[in-house]
């Protein structure tokens, strides 16, 4: 149910210069631990009919930057669609290193992103929570007051406790704000140029761009895909499945270029 591939030189055939871990599923996995927790549920590789690419590495610090991970996951597809083809769909379970510290500095007021807190509050067409889902996150948090309060300053204190995530009920009443946010992050924030100040077309988060560059596709937002120390340190367990369809490849790239972001999420 999982491989490693690599890319090695011809010159150095047994030093893998960059490699990825595959594992085999039967539809899209969004949790990696479904992939890494032990004991798992095994998937037959003659049941499989996705490929899921959860993890890309280097094995000499000095390729980092190169683009040998885009042509990885290319080559992968490509040799896993020649030696299984009932397998036709590739996707990732990629990591969003950044979140949290986007979030964090957004309801800490910070200026220089598209999100303020402004618009979290404004809430435009129930955006971010509706006002049932509000009521619900107000309940578990013990406040039944009628008094109104902004989505921003229940939000930021609540996500500074690192162990919101444990009990059940605010497990379940932060599903949807968080997502939305993220979906915001992924496809709505973009680079600025240093020196120019203007918004490029370029994602924010690297991971993003990355595979948005690649002529992937963003797919689904995976609430709570990673509840480890780790991924709530970086992204508040937050993970994205990115999508690799070989025939839309080239068209996602020209169209991510000019500034769209593919999405089917």
């Amino acid at each position: 149910d999982h491989v490693i591939i690599s890319i090695e030189h011809f010159k150095m055939p047994y030093v893998p210069l960059v490699y990825v871990e595959v594992a085999f599923s039967k539809g899209l996995l969004r949790k990696i631990t479904r992939i890494l927790r032990e004991p798992r549920r095994v998937t037959s590789l003659h049941e499989a009919d996705t490929a899921i690419f959860y993890s890309l590495n280097t094995t000499m610090p000095g390729l980092e930057g190169i683009a040998l991970g885009a042509k990885m996951i290319v080559k992968a597809s490509e040799y896993i669609a020649r030696m299984y083809p009932h397998i036709t769909h590739f996707a990732t379970l990629s990591p969003i290193p950044g979140f949290r510290d986007y979030l964090t500095a957004v309801l800490g007021g910070a200026s220089k992103y598209s999100l303020t807190v402004r618009k979290i509050n404004a809430n435009k067409h129930g955006r971010f929570i509706s006002t049932a889902q509000m009521q619900a996150l107000q309940r578990e948090l013990g406040d039944r007051g009628a008094e109104t309060v902004s989505l921003s300053s229940v939000l930021k204190p609540l996500l500074e406790n690192n162990s919101w995530h444990t009990t059940p009920g605010l497990r379940k009443a932060m599903r949807y704000p968080l997502t939305e946010i993220t979906r915001y992050y992924l496809t709505r924030e973009k680079r600025t140029d240093p020196k120019s100040k203007e918004r490029s077309f370029a994602a924010l988060d690297p991971v993003t761009n990355f595979h948005l560059s690649n002529g992937a596709s963003v797919g689904s937002i995976n609430y709570m895909a990673n509840p480890t120390a780790r991924g709530m340190s970086e992204s508040f367990g937050m993970m994205v499945n990115y999508l690799y369809d070989g025939s839309m490849l080239e068209k996602n790239k020209r169209r991510y270029r000019a500034g769209e972001v593919v999405s089917r999420c």
